[in-house]
Formats: C-alpha cells, sequence, structure tokens
C-alpha cells in the first residue's frame, strides 16, 4: 500500500497512535503522540496564567522603576553604595547613623568610612570616628581634663577655680581661651611688700600717750597666736600701762608684752 505513492508500513497501530512519516525509513509508519513537553510550571498544570511571584529578577529585562522595587531593598549581607541623589531621612521615625554597642572599635577600618557609639564609654565622650588609616579618634567639643597627666573625667565644659592667694584671668581671643594666673596681693606677700614693710606696717595715728590705735591693710579679722606687727607709735609712751587696738577689734592687755612704747 501506497500513500501520495510513498509505501506505508505493514505494522499494526496501536491506540491513539497516529500514521507519521519516517524519514529514515522512507515510509509511513504508526507514530505515539508524544508528551506534552510541559505538563506544569510554578507548581500549577494546565492552562497556567502568570502570577506575582513567577519571575525572579534575573529573568527580567528592561529598565526597572522605583515603584516596582519590593517594600525592602537594602541587604544586611552586603555593602549598598549610593553614587547619586540625595537621601532624605527627615521623615523617619527614628535613624541609627552609626555602629553602636559596648565592643571594642574595629581594628581595621578607613578614614571617613566609620564612626562608632560606644556605650561603655563615658557619655559626652563616647563618639569615635576614623582620622586615619587604622586609628579612631573621639569626637565633638567634649574636654578630657587631666592633672599632671592623670585623667580626671571628660566634660564639655572646664570650670577653673582658684584658693586663696590666686586670681584667675580669661580672656577669649576668637581663636583660643586665654588664661592667666596671678597672685592677689591683698591674700599673699610679695618682695615688693616684705620690702617696703608696709604688709604688715601698723602706723599709729590716735594721738594718746597710752592708748595707741592703728590699722592695717587689708582690714585685720582677728588676733593670732604668734602674729607679727610692724607697729610704729606716732607719740612717745607715758611709761605707765598702754593698750593697743589694731582694727578696732579689741584692746590689747595692758603693758601687751611691750614694756615702753618705742618713740617714733
Amino acid at each position: 500500500m501506497k500513500l501520495q505513492g510513498r509505501p506505508v508500513s505493514e505494522t499494526q497501530p496501536a491506540d491513539q497512535q497516529y500514521l507519521g512519516w519516517n524519514n529514515a525509513a522512507g515510509l509511513w509508519e504508526p507514530k505515539t503522540v508524544p508528551a506534552p513537553p510541559v505538563t506544569s510550571i510554578f507548581g500549577r498544570s494546565g492552562t497556567v496564567a502568570a502570577q506575582n511571584g513567577d519571575y525572579a529578577f534575573p529573568q527580567v529585562s528592561g529598565t526597572l522603576a522605583a515603584a516596582q522595587l519590593p517594600a525592602t531593598v537594602m541587604r544586611t549581607d552586603s555593602n549598598n553604595t549610593v553614587t547619586a541623589g540625595t537621601e532624605d531621612m527627615r521623615g523617619a521615625d527614628h535613624t541609627l547613623p552609626m555602629k553602636s554597642g559596648a565592643t571594642a572599635k574595629p581594628a581595621v577600618h578607613v578614614p571617613g568610612g566609620r564612626d562608632i557609639l560606644r556605650h561603655d564609654a563615658p557619655a559626652g565622650n563616647n563618639v569615635y570616628g576614623c582620622t586615619a588609616a587604622d586609628t579612631w579618634s573621639a569626637q565633638g567639643t567634649n574636654l578630657t581634663v587631666a592633672s599632671d597627666g592623670t585623667v580626671v573625667g571628660w566634660r564639655s565644659k572646664a570650670n577653673f577655680t582658684t584658693g586663696p592667694g590666686l586670681l584667675s584671668l580669661m580672656a577669649d581671643t576668637g581663636s583660643e581661651i586665654d588664661i592667666l594666673w596671678a597672685l592677689d596681693t591683698s591674700v599673699v606677700q610679695t618682695q615688693q611688700g616684705e620690702q617696703t614693710g608696709r604688709a604688715l606696717l601698723c602706723a599709729s595715728a590716735s594721738g594718746s600717750t597710752s592708748s595707741y590705735q592703728c590699722s592695717l591693710t587689708p582690714t585685720l579679722g582677728a588676733y593670732v597666736a604668734g602674729m607679727t606687727l610692724h607697729w610704729k607709735p606716732d607719740v612717745n609712751g607715758s611709761g605707765g600701762p598702754t593698750t593697743l587696738n589694731v582694727d578696732t577689734l579689741e584692746l590689747c592687755p595692758s603693758n601687751c608684752g611691750m614694756g615702753s612704747a618705742i618713740p617714733p
């Protein structure tokens, strides 16, 4: 038997077979219908319509618009480098600008590439920045206060106070704060005061020969055991009982251990 002038195989066809051409054998013969090339896709069979999630990013071509990006686009396991545009964080409820924690500062870092907030450092002095290769430096206006090389503390303000006999004069030059320490000559004896004798001079001007009065500069607050006084009487004493009143504190007892008054 022939079909269109070509021989037909005498093989008995099976159910659901069709008559197909075998070019190698040069005849028509029974053929089995091939299985569907795709039995299912994305877990679905039959007529398959595309759904969300059917395609991965490598399968997508063309230009990707910002509106097509998912809500979370920044990865936490790799670098995210922004090369252009403005990152506006003003509308965010919270921003976390730097690494933080009570851990050691990373040993390897590059200038300008990392800041860190140390929870285990004193408040106000716990922000560090990479200022040179593998070098951390405390940031901000905080001041490290030390006494003879021993750190006292970290604060944003330093208050300089003086004890008795010292004066502190400070001025802001615009580029620095100048601090000048000086002696309070109303409290501390100086070489000039010692040479002139003025510091201990108490000169009387009462005109009395038995009840002398004198004043010191600054005014004496109280008699102190062992104190030294350069007393200069204004008139000769009468030779009898004599008192001396310094800065109207009280009368020095009779004779006052002085014996006769020294003439001026």
